[in-house]
């Protein structure tokens, strides 16, 4: 078993947490970036403001609960398989975010422009994140396959 050198936890799921660690802060930056833009234009302020940018949060912490299994299945619990599988999850995820965000936006009902600019922003900050962090990861995976020697060769 591939384990990290500090613990006993399997460095697939070592590096997996680390996956989605990198996009729920982006989620969590986004919805502040939102709520930012949104409070300087003057489109909502206080309860409003609140409400709808806490709902775009859980929109997307839910479609991230909900893409763990693409993530699972698509890495096969296999390291150098991890970054091509966060980004199929990322795709997953946001599909499923905006399902979940046009069902909870028609439903609930929050402030329209705060809603949508909140939930906007944590998806590209989530996106941007997670791309930057599977490509590291697949360039490390490429660079420490290509350092191995092919077993059974002579």
């Amino acid at each position: 078993m591939n384990t990290t050198a500090s613990s006993t936890i399997p460095a697939t799921t070592f590096q997996a947490r680390h996956a989605y660690g990198v996009g729920i802060l982006s989620v969590l930056l986004g919805i502040g970036v939102g709520a930012a833009i949104c409070a300087g234009l003057g489109w909502a302020t206080g309860q409003l403001l609140t409400t709808a940018a806490t709902l775009a949060g859980i929109v997307w912490l839910f479609a991230s609960i909900l893409s763990v299994p693409v993530l699972v299945v698509g890495s096969g619990l296999k390291v150098d398989r991890l970054g091509m599988a966060v980004l199929a999850s990322s795709m997953a995820r946001m599909l499923t975010a905006l399902m979940v965000g046009l069902i909870a936006y028609f439903i609930i009902k929050p402030e329209g422009r705060t809603f949508w600019v909140c939930f906007l922003a944590a998806g590209m900050l989530a996106l941007i994140g997670e791309a930057f962090w599977a490509i590291r990861t697949i360039n490390a995976a490429a660079h420490s396959t290509d350092a191995r020697p092919t077993p059974g060769a002579a």
